[in-house]
């Protein structure tokens, strides 16, 4: 395998390059992180932390080149403009959280520079008594949990360890590279290559979402809000008592949320189901926390037309066992490979085909349990957004952090342009659960 060390340009993997081709002037397809800081943060000394942590990665320090024939490549940039990578800003005053609201939006929205390596970070000034720091990365680097992971590589905490990040909601216990490794197992490589095809039968003939105000035209403009920190343990021993586990109960949490958002539209919501894209981790342990997009997409329909949190709950649970057993998510990453090899006017079709299918993307990742700091900074909270592509407009990204979770609504202004209202609405619903 041709390695960074052996060459300047290296190809793109069919997925990264699927990733980069989603790419539409009203969705960028950027992984946007925002971390907090009680104190201010020098720029200088910040800088000095990507210089000498962030771009150890090679990716980080090269453009995208396309070439007329064959996948486009990482290309080592001849020069790199720190100044222009990390960019200092600062917030009209007081420097609020509205201000911050605000400014996450503009940059949810933004396109990064097609010349220049695709990242870009945002020390934001003035944030209360300390400051913001906006990181955005291409998609192409890799998926939010790879991206995350080299985030917190510049970080440090009590211990000298690396900060893990666990897997993310409703991950595959066994993937196919398990059972290559283990030829004992022909029976049930063969009932998962069935299971497989199966699956790929129900992707082909998956209906479209039923039409709701969160489907529909996206007009580019973005809109970013957060909840405050929620203690974990509480939500864990609701889930416990509700017999099921934390991802059932974030689950029914944000399916009530979109119920509610729904409802005081107007709409009709009893009996009504639609589907949120969640991302599966399917790295073997031997490459976590590698750059590249190593995840497969699952349907997960969520229960909004159930009346009552524990019966949604219930119903979260039984929906998300049944996820676990099937062979979805890996047939999406071989159809996302294949898509990425494919002509941009093939790719562009059958993205549009799969994002008529879901209405939201849903994302959950489990971060370090302990406080961590950045360039002399201790990192008060830490939230992300994942992009979402085609015509979706809405995407939930949870994070846990420091004994507390949070999650983070990024959505087409068209789509939903208060997502305030929809976070509140999620809090009310754990707080029901809960």
């Amino acid at each position: 395998m041709v390695t960074w060390s052996q060459l300047r340009r290296v190809p793109l993997s069919g997925v990264d390059s699927a990733w980069l081709r989603m790419e539409e002037p009203g969705n960028p397809m950027i992984v946007v992180a925002l971390l907090t800081f009680a104190t201010p943060l020098a720029v200088e000394r910040l800088r000095e932390v990507i210089r000498g942590r962030f771009l150890r990665f090679a990716p980080f320090r090269s453009c995208v080149v396309e070439r007329h024939l064959g996948l486009p490549q990482w290309e080592e940039a001849p020069a790199l403009d720190l100044d222009w990578h990390v960019v200092e800003e600062r917030l009209p005053p007081p420097g609020s959280e509205g201000a911050l609201q605000r400014r996450v939006s503009e940059l949810l929205g933004a396109h990064l520079d097609p010349d220049r390596p695709l990242w870009r970070m945002h020390l934001v000034q003035g944030f209360g008594t300390g400051s913001a720091l906006v990181c955005r990365i291409h998609h192409a680097y890799g998926d939010g949990t790879a991206l995350l992971h080299v985030l917190l590589s510049l970080t440090e905490g009590a211990s000298d360890e690396p900060p893990l990040l666990h897997r993310s909601l409703s991950r595959q216990q066994a993937g196919l590279g398990d059972l290559l490794e283990h030829p004992g197992q022909a029976i049930e490589l063969a009932r998962r290559g069935v299971s497989g095809a199966a699956s790929l039968g129900r992707l082909l003939l998956l209906p479209p979402d039923p039409p709701t105000s969160l489907r529909g035209p996206l007009s580019g403009s973005k809109r970013a809000a957060w909840t405050a920190p929620l203690p974990l343990d509480p939500l864990r021993d609701a889930a416990h008592r509700g017999k099921g586990k934390l991802n059932d109960l974030l689950v029914a949490g944000a399916a009530g949320a979109l119920r509610h958002v729904l409802q005081a539209r107007g709409e009709s919501v009893d009996g009504l189901s639609f589907r949120a894209l969640v991302p599966v981790d399917l790295r073997p342990p031997e490459d976590f926390g590698r750059l590249g997009n190593h995840f497969g997409l699952v349907f997960l329909d969520l229960p909004v037309g159930i009346r009552g949190p524990r019966h949604r709950l219930a119903e979260a649970r039984a929906r998300m066992e049944a996820l676990k057993r099937s062979p979805e998510a890996i047939v999406a990453f071989h159809l996302l490979h294949a898509l990425g090899l494919a002509t941009p006017e093939l790719e562009a079709l059958g993205v549009r085909f799969f994002s008529t299918k879901a209405s939201l993307v849903l994302t959950n990742v489990a971060g370090p349990a302990d406080f961590r700091t950045l360039a002399g900074g201790r990192v008060e909270s830490l939230l992300f957004w994942v992009p979402a592509s085609g015509g979706i407009g809405l995407g939930l990204s949870l994070f846990s952090y420091a004994g507390s979770l949070r999650l983070a609504v990024g959505a087409d202004a068209q789509r939903l342009p208060e997502p305030e209202a929809l976070v509140a609405d999620f809090e009310r619903e754990l707080v029901r659960l809960a």
